[in-house]
């Protein structure tokens, strides 16, 4: 099945875009839930977490769920438009241009390159859409703070 992702993420003064964590898993409702509350509370309450909301009305369902779940902390819950191609156009670009930058000792960068590499062909593309809304959310805001998507 598809992998659930979460990215930490930010710009800073210059607007590059600094890739700091990448939490990803295939995990079922339960562990899914804990290990988002598990990053929520290492992240802290100064990070912004935004959920994508799919159309429908298992989208509202699956928003309201989160919401709920993630009380106290800031959530916002964004509508998700456009294929996934379009969505990521923007990221694309600007990883092209040399804007983006990952923390180097991580274990999860080989595995992000090559999604990058297959996108929009590969098997999975889980991490871009996560990037990607959070790149999006980033730059329509304008903000130099950082976020968790």
């Amino acid at each position: 099945g598809d992998y659930s992702v979460g990215v930490l993420c930010g710009i800073d003064d210059t607007n590059r875009l600094f890739i700091l964590d990448i939490v990803r898993g295939q995990w079922d409702a339960y562990r899914r839930d804990k290990t988002i509350m598990e990053t929520a509370s290492k992240d802290g309450n100064a990070v912004t977490i935004v959920i994508p909301q799919d159309p429908g009305q298992a989208g509202k369902s699956q928003k309201n769920h989160f919401i709920r779940m993630l009380a106290g902390f800031k959530v916002l819950s964004l509508p998700v438009t456009g294929s996934k191609e379009t969505r990521a156009a923007p990221l694309a670009s600007y990883i092209s241009s040399g804007n983006v930058v990952c923390e180097r000792d991580c274990n999860w960068k080989n595995g992000l390159v090559s999604e990058l590499k297959s996108f929009p062909s590969g098997k999975h593309d889980d991490q871009i859409d996560a990037l990607s809304d959070a790149y999006n959310y980033l730059f329509s805001k304008r903000s130099s703070g950082w976020t968790s998507v």
